[in-house]
């Protein structure tokens, strides 16, 4: 009976790792947003099972009392584990947290001329990319912390150009652009679709 006990312990501290990261990993190649509500309301299935890993803990160790030196390295361990559930939970959290909010901008340059003096703006941060050469892109990540607009400004072929990427951003904000540079046209403006 004690030996179930232990094990109950370790396979319910084992449980909110394992189905966590499962969740998480699939989340990240598909990024089907109802996967995040399923591991919301996971959330609270593991911490029942962190709960009740602790209390399986705590009978074993009241009925195998005895037996001291080996109790406290089977202790330890099964602490160790139930604990290692929090900090791999947080980052897992974090980690959705800072990709879901996180705004996209592809620039490329598919015309013959470079580009200038990129400016991307909004109300609390500029970012500048110096020159983007003919068939050359970069891509920018970008968490908005105030709300405004979007916008850029570029010299192309000696000319200033410029535009809106998005009239309103605010925190929180997540998506995808791009901004095309080209040769019909000083610049186009894309949405990029998300494929789930």
């Amino acid at each position: 009976m004690n030996k179930r006990l232990y094990q109950a312990t370790i396979i319910l501290a084992l449980a909110p790792m394992l189905i966590g990261a499962s969740i998480f990993l699939i989340w990240l190649v598909t990024r089907d947003d109802s996967l995040i509500n399923f591991g919301i309301y996971g959330t609270l299935g593991c911490i029942v099972s962190v709960v009740a890993s602790f209390v399986c803990l705590v009978i074993f160790l009241w009925k195998e009392r005895a037996k001291k030196a080996r109790l406290i390295l089977l202790a330890l361990g099964a602490i160790a584990l139930i604990l290692i559930n929090f900090p791999i939970g947080s980052f897992v959290v974090k980690t959705v947290i800072n990709m879901t909010t996180q705004y996209v901008l592809i620039v490329e340059n598919v015309s013959q001329q470079p580009v200038k003096d990129i400016e991307i703006t909004t109300t609390n941060f500029k970012d500048t990319i110096p020159e983007l050469a003919p068939r050359q892109k970069v891509e920018r990540k970008y968490h908005f912390s105030a709300d405004g607009s979007l916008s850029f400004k570029a010299r192309i072929k000696g000319q200033s150009t410029e535009g809106v990427l998005e009239g309103y951003v605010c925190g929180g904000l997540s998506g995808e652009k791009r901004l095309l540079f080209t040769d019909e046209e000083p610049f186009r403006i894309e949405e990029v679709k998300k494929i789930n």
